[in-house]
């Protein structure tokens, strides 16, 4: 199948890495999978890859099998693969430096610290790629960021980030429809209600 996007959420694999920080992006993949069934999903590239209909287009939903630090090599794989431009290769991902309930999408910038964009950026020797960054907040004092991003989120939060991956999987399907640019001026902010407001 000819795909004119791949949407790849970032995450590891592994029954002891479900719901953690670091797979949110996995999360969304899933629920995208959900809301559009009907593709055979196949495991290719080195990750597991979901085809799917939407819009009158095709896209693949795609999850890295090389764990979050070697991302990059399952993303250049893909987009060589479905000869795929740079820009309709889609990242989701877990940033802890946005409050917990944001989401931020951009269509290019560095890899602030995150190890699965900075494989992704070394593997395909470019930025300009876009993304959607979900915010889980910042480690509490005393805990390590990677103790922290591969925890699981507490239950009072799970509402929280349920409300979130549900937000940014309608970002997706937005930005397949209406282009990145406009999704961006749409939906970046918050599912946290302003206690100002």
């Amino acid at each position: 199948m000819a795909f004119e996007f791949a949407v790849v959420g970032l995450g590891n694999t592994g029954a002891k890495y479900v719901r953690t920080r670091h797979n949110i992006g996995f999360e969304v993949i899933d629920l995208l999978a959900k809301r559009h069934p009907g593709g055979v999903a196949k495991q290719e590239h080195q990750a597991f890859v979901q085809p799917i209909r939407y819009a009158g287009k095709n896209v693949a939903l795609v999850k890295p099998l090389t764990f979050m630090n070697k991302s990059g090599d399952a993303v250049s794989r893909i987009m060589n693969a479905y000869d795929l431009d740079l820009s309709n290769v889609w990242i989701i991902y877990d940033e802890f430096q946005l409050p917990l309930g944001t989401l931020r999408i951009r269509q290019k910038g560095s890899d602030a610290g995150h190890n699965g964009i900075g494989s992704i950026i070394q593997s395909m020797k470019s930025a300009q790629f876009p993304r959607f960054r979900l915010g889980i907040g910042a480690p509490p004092d005393g805990v390590s960021t990677i103790d922290y991003v591969l925890g699981a989120f507490p239950p009072e939060q799970r509402d929280t980030v349920n409300d979130l991956v549900a937000y940014a999987a309608d970002a997706v399907e937005f930005a397949i429809r209406g282009g990145i640019a406009n999704t961006m001026s749409r939906f970046n902010g918050s599912v946290v209600p302003d206690p100002s407001t």
